[in-house]
This record gives C-alpha cells, sequence and structure tokens, in this order.
C-alpha cells in the first residue's frame, strides 16, 4: 500500500538565492563556470620569478597583492615579490618562498635564493576545469555547498520546490499558551512540537492551523482546513482520528479525498 500510494509524486523547481538555499535539494547539476582557479597563483608569500639554472641574485621590479596582475615581463635576472593568492606573471615559472630569500625585498634592491625551480605555484585548473560537475543533481545544500557554490561565483541555484506544509491539531479541551488554564483543559504542545521537528528537518514553509472540535463549529472549520490544504504538499496531523464521538479528523480527511492506509497501529 504504502508503495502504491507514493507512486505519484511531483516535483517542482525554483530558482532560489544561495544564500537562502540551505536545506534545499539542488535540481541540476553545478557546472565549473571557468577553471578553478581561473590563473596560476602563488601558493605562498615570496618573489616570483624566471628560474634560470645557476643564477642566485635576482633584482626587485616590484610587488603584486593578491587580486593585482602584473602585466609587465619579468625578465632574466629579475624578480617581483609576490604575495600568497595573487596572480603569477605569465613569464615566471617559480615562487621562492620568503622564507628561503635573503635580502629586504625593496624594490631595485637585489635578493639570494636557494636553487629550485618550479615551485610553488598553484597551476590554473588545478581544482577543475570549465566545465566539471562540481556538485551533482540530488545534493543538499549545507554550509559547505554554499561555500562552494559562492566561490564558483554562483548567486541564484535551481532546487526541488521546498513542500509547504499544513499542520492540523485537534482538541476542544485544547488551549492556546497564555490563555488562563480552566479545568479540564491543556495546552496545545503538540503543535509545536510538530512545527519545531520539522523546523529540525529543513522544511520553513509551515501552516499551522487548530480544529475545535466543537459540533457548532465543523461546517466552518471543515471549509478552512480545506481552504488551506489547497496551498499544502503536505498535511500533518495531531488527534481526532479514534472513536471518540467528537473526532473530526476523519470527517475531514475524507472531505480532501483522503486514501486510508491503515486504521491502527
Amino acid at each position: 500500500l504504502w508503495n502504491e500510494a507514493l507512486q505519484e509524486q511531483h516535483h517542482s523547481i525554483e530558482s532560489v538565492a544561495v544564500g537562502d538555499a540551505k536545506g534545499c535539494v539542488l535540481a541540476e547539476d553545478v557546472l565549473a563556470p571557468t577553471d578553478v582557479p581561473a590563473f596560476h597563483k602563488s601558493a605562498m608569500d615570496g618573489y616570483a620569478l624566471a628560474y634560470e639554472a645557476g643564477r642566485d641574485d635576482y633584482i626587485v621590479d616590484g610587488i603584486i597583492g593578491a587580486g593585482v596582475v602584473w602585466d609587465k615581463p619579468v625578465t632574466t635576472g629579475h624578480a617581483v615579490r609576490i604575495m600568497t593568492g595573487a596572480p603569477v606573471p605569465d613569464t615566471c615559472d617559480t615562487v621562492i618562498m620568503q622564507e628561503q630569500v635573503k635580502g629586504t625585498g625593496e624594490i631595485g634592491s637585489t635578493i639570494t635564493i636557494h636553487q629550485q625551480k618550479g615551485s610553488h605555484i598553484i597551476p590554473r585548473g588545478e581544482e577543475c576545469l570549465e566545465g566539471t560537475v562540481v556538485i551533482p543533481k540530488g545534493t543538499e545544500i549545507t554550509s559547505t555547498v554554499q561555500t562552494i557554490l559562492t566561490g564558483l561565483g554562483c548567486t541564484d541555484v535551481s532546487v526541488y520546490a521546498m513542500p509547504h506544509i499544513l499542520v492540523l491539531t485537534s482538541g476542544h479541551e485544547v488551549i492556546e499558551p497564555g490563555e488562563p488554564l480552566t479545568a479540564g483543559k491543556i495546552y496545545n504542545s503538540n503543535r509545536m512540537m510538530i512545527c519545531s521537528l520539522l523546523d529540525d528537518l529543513g522544511f520553513r514553509r509551515v501552516t499551522h492551523y487548530h480544529v475545535s472540535d466543537a459540533p457548532d463549529k465543523l461546517d466552518s472549520e471543515i471549509k478552512r482546513v480545506l481552504e488551506l490544504a489547497e496551498q499544502a504538499d503536505i498535511i500533518i496531523s495531531s488527534g481526532g482520528v479514534s472513536v471518540g464521538m467528537f473526532d473530526t479528523m476523519p470527517l475531514i480527511y475524507e472531505k480532501l479525498g483522503a486514501k486510508t492506509l491503515y486504521d491502527r497501529i
């Protein structure tokens, strides 16, 4: 019966801002829009240069900070001071880390290096190439996924729309916190329990309504539930389903066209 009842599932897709997408599920693959990283970058604070075998001394031409592009050639025997994450000039094939250099690093001064070639450069596309599936369809969006999406430059993502949930509680004896607790009454803790559990699971589109089970309100309450149900994908109810004289929930579900899979557990 369960398998039969769950055959007809319809998943709508919507676009949401990455910052609001936590708990949603991706409806399509997320592809890298560019190579990552998109340029050769320095893995260290140090000096970028075109390595020349047998040469230990290099003249410092300038300084490259993170986010700064050096658009002049770095010629033989010259170097530029470079910070971690900064783009490595096209004419350089080596970054020497600061700790392996002697000299002040001031522009125009000479530094002395310990010889080593091709070190400390993170090559373009080392993490992934343009068009690579970075996050597959069906992935739940967590804070980690949000970070990756932001790192790819995504502002919005396609996700399966979160369902609208209607929570129904019932009982003439049930009242809301803040009302005086008169004889025979109890507070509506079931609603808080269900809504809080839904919130724990990441569901944010939750509406709640209380059915009093009062005979004189039956028609108006059924009408209201039917109105609310039109916007709901899932209905969760508590109480009012036994054999008591005032248990109205079965009648409500009958009006909704629900199929009963079982009567008791």
